[in-house]
């Protein structure tokens, strides 16, 4: 491929590339703008809920252990190591 061909073909993919997103950042601004007051209700209007894990004990065919459950959870999250 000729380098005349190859710059065009670059120039449509970064067009195309442009175009999706600006499709993106309109999507973002409708919801954003002209559907904000209805996704912010929605928001102030859910609840938290909290449900216990039930605590099972599973035993194979002679009686013994195979696998149990902890109705306690713990929820960790890596974040990453503030800058000094």
């Amino acid at each position: 491929m000729d380098a005349r061909k190859e710059i065009l073909s670059h120039r449509y993919i970064v067009f195309a590339m442009s175009l999706f997103a600006a499709a993106i950042v309109d999507a973002d601004g409708t919801h954003q703008f002209v559907q904000g007051d209805y996704w912010r209700s929605k928001a102030d209007n859910l609840t938290l809920q909290t449900h216990r894990g039930v605590a099972r004990k599973y035993f194979s065919d002679n009686g013994s252990m195979l696998a149990t459950s902890v109705p306690i959870y713990d929820l960790r999250m890596d974040l990453p190591k503030p800058m000094p």
